[in-house]
């Protein structure tokens, strides 16, 4: 009996010094994600570079096809990365190196989490997987005046700055210089920052990302007053206008035949005091998706480059001036009368007699369904009336700030240059003259020295 309790007592050590319960080793690790509205599993697996069986067996997923928004998932494969991830566009002035300091974690990690391989690939309004840490992350920046110090504006910020130039990779305080974004993590206590943006300004943003082909794209920048800006889109002169104080409006058209892909966006932002701040980052321009027109067939000499060269040459020169003055105000107007119809559309590929596909129609076309009246769409001053080879009788409208409008074939032209004209106000009389298959009125706009999608102005105000 004595030995038998020997044998019992000697087991049951044995079992608890062995036993490892079953649920520490079904306890997944790593780190999570919180499903958004419409996510399914093949979107976050693809989000993330996991396959959806390693989501559902390390989740214990029993219905894969019921997903509900707010649920904390765990992400397979991702060694070395911990916390929540979330998956946020690009702001506009942001990089791996800035991110890495805002977020508070490696750049190596970031680049490995994205499968970045080029710093091309972190262009605005692309989509990358950040790591969510409200203990960590510095949601607030703070950008140094001339003379200023790390130390002084820190101490004005009840900050710590050798905690603030750890974080920003400093290895001393005096190594943070005027016009360099300086973040900082922001106590409940604090007034309210304005969140990450670049230096001198509270927020810059287009209107629309991507952008694309034949549309105007908006660049709204606020910050500090008395600013100035310089810069290029695409390849194209920006030129930025106050609308309101601390408030700067940039309007820039992109050619509807330009290249899809990435495309270099650079601005300098220059104070009263004469400092600067520059940088560049790529954007991605998208297709348009414009069809092809039926082939038409007109008079060689209107699509010969020996008459139409030379007109490109004068339209080119008329709408490249910049009026500091905006004119116009609000939504345009149709150029005609209702009942209103459109025989060709913007941005449709066009072939000649016969040729290749290799130009655009460059505005609306309005077909005689009302009467023959051509009005001003918006206010404006004429710069331009007069025979032209392929637009026929054309004229041209100043509407300040870089915004043309011109119209083609008219049988009649009822302004001359220098005149003033308001929306509504009768410029002409709808023919046939020029490069045409019948009647019509040509109608374009030209934003900064691009032609662009007229509807647009016809739907949204701008700025």
């Amino acid at each position: 009996m004595i030995k038998f309790n020997k044998i019992v007592l000697f087991t049951l050590i044995f079992s608890i010094f062995c036993y490892q319960p079953v649920y520490a080793q079904d306890q997944p690790s790593g780190p999570t994600y919180t499903i958004q509205p419409g996510d399914t599993l093949g979107v976050i697996a693809t989000k993330f570079g996991v396959s959806v069986d390693d989501i559902i067996n390390v989740n214990k997923i029993e219905n894969p096809n019921v997903l509900s928004a707010g649920q904390q998932i765990i992400i397979p494969g991702l060694e070395g990365v911990t916390g929540n991830l979330t998956a946020e566009d690009v702001p506009l002035g942001a990089n791996l190196s800035s991110l890495s300091i805002q977020h508070q974690f490696p750049i190596a990690m970031l680049a490995k989490l994205n499968k970045v391989t080029s710093p091309y690939e972190v262009y605005a309004g692309a989509s990358l997987i950040l790591p969510v840490s409200e203990q960590t992350g510095l949601k607030n920046v703070l950008s140094l005046k001339q003379g200023d110090s790390l130390l002084d504006s820190a101490g004005q910020l009840k900050k710590n700055p050798w905690v603030i130039a750890l974080q920003n990779n400093l290895d001393q305080t005096w190594q943070a210089i005027p016009s360099q974004p300086i973040f900082y993590s922001q106590d409940s206590a604090d007034p309210k920052q304005p969140s990450y943006t670049l230096p001198f300004l509270s927020s810059l943003q287009f209107d629309a990302l991507p952008i694309i082909q034949g549309r105007t794209v908006e660049i709204t920048a606020t910050g500090e007053t008395n600013l100035q800006f310089s810069g290029k889109l695409a390849g194209n002169p920006l030129h930025f206008f106050p609308v309101q104080e601390g408030k700067y409006v940039a309007l820039q058209g992109i050619n509807a035949m330009m290249d899809t892909g990435l495309t270099n966006f650079e601005l300098t932002v220059t104070r009263p005091d004469s400092l600067s701040f520059q940088f560049s980052q790529m954007v991605y321009v998208q297709s348009g998706y414009y069809p092809e027109d039926p082939p038409l067939t007109v008079d060689p000499e209107t699509i010969d480059p020996a008459y139409t060269k030379p007109e490109d040459d004068t339209i080119k020169k008329v709408i490249s001036p910049v009026s500091p003055q905006q004119l116009w105000n609000g939504l345009f107007r149709d150029p005609v009368d209702e009942p209103i119809c459109t025989k060709s559309i913007f941005g449709v590929r066009r072939s000649y007699n016969g040729g290749q596909f290799v130009g655009y129609h460059g505005g609306l076309d309005y077909g005689v369904c009302a009467n023959l009246n051509i009005y001003a769409p918006a206010a404006g001053t004429v710069v331009f009336t007069g025979p032209l080879t392929a637009m026929g009788n054309a004229t041209f409208i100043d509407h300040g700030h870089g915004i043309y409008t011109g119209y083609g074939h008219q049988a009649e032209i009822r302004v001359k240059v220098g005149d003033h004209v308001e929306p509504g106000q009768l410029i002409g009389i709808i023919g046939a003259t020029g490069r045409v298959t019948g009647p019509h009125l040509h109608w374009e706009i030209w934003v900064n020295g691009q032609k662009v999608n007229p509807v647009q102005w016809l739907e949204r105000a701008y700025p």
